[in-house]
């Protein structure tokens, strides 16, 4: 029973928290969500370790990746940097590109609350056949809409039109995976 009004309270939780999301362009061009949450009941060294815990083993889809750059427990900070798999876009009959988002996070927290902040400055289009140079295009190029940037190689258009609109659904992906880890790791600390 307490798992299925856990499941309720986190599903219905989760909607609000994807209203309450906006995603904006600052002054370098970059995507950014920022938000912070309030739990009195938790403190910073709970979620320092909860945020840990899922960064460590932190896979959303099998060809996303992410590093740990900075992690201070006495500042309450984390700083993680990685990419997010969008997708793939077939070009040709064997070859494609794989879409990543660049990201970089960094987690503050205090007693009773922390910060997330996630910027996306670029998109990044790997080719499949790895005989090229990645292609990394500003995010403000293909986000709302793409806009008719010019890359060096001729194929990129169809996925930059069809994967730049799915970055937003992306960062708050990767939102809600912290948030969800710092509820369920706390819950487990408690035993």
């Amino acid at each position: 029973m307490k798992k299925v009004l856990l499941a309720l309270f986190l599903s219905v939780f989760s909607l609000e928290l994807l209203n309450a999301q906006e995603v904006t362009f600052n002054d370098q061009k970059e995507l950014v969500l920022k938000e912070v949450i309030k739990d009195s009941t938790l403190t910073k060294s709970q979620i320092f370790t909860a945020v840990q815990l899922m960064l460590s083993d932190w896979h959303p889809n099998t060809n996303s990746k992410n590093t740990i750059d900075y992690s201070d427990l006495t500042t309450g900070t984390i700083i993680t940097k990685g990419q997010y798999w969008l997708g793939f876009h077939k070009s040709n009959l064997m070859y494609g590109y794989n879409v990543l988002a660049d990201f970089s996070c960094t987690i503050r927290m205090k007693d009773g609350k922390y910060q997330v902040l996630l910027k996306v400055p670029t998109i990044t289009l790997s080719w499949s056949a790895g005989n090229t140079d990645d292609e990394k295009v500003g995010v403000a190029h293909v986000y709302p809409t793409y806009d008719g940037y010019k890359t060096r190689h001729y194929l990129t258009k169809k996925p930059l039109t069809e994967f730049g609109p799915k970055v937003p659904e992306a960062m708050r992906t990767i939102f809600q995976s912290i948030k969800y880890s710092v509820l369920q790791n706390a819950e487990k600390d408690n035993f």
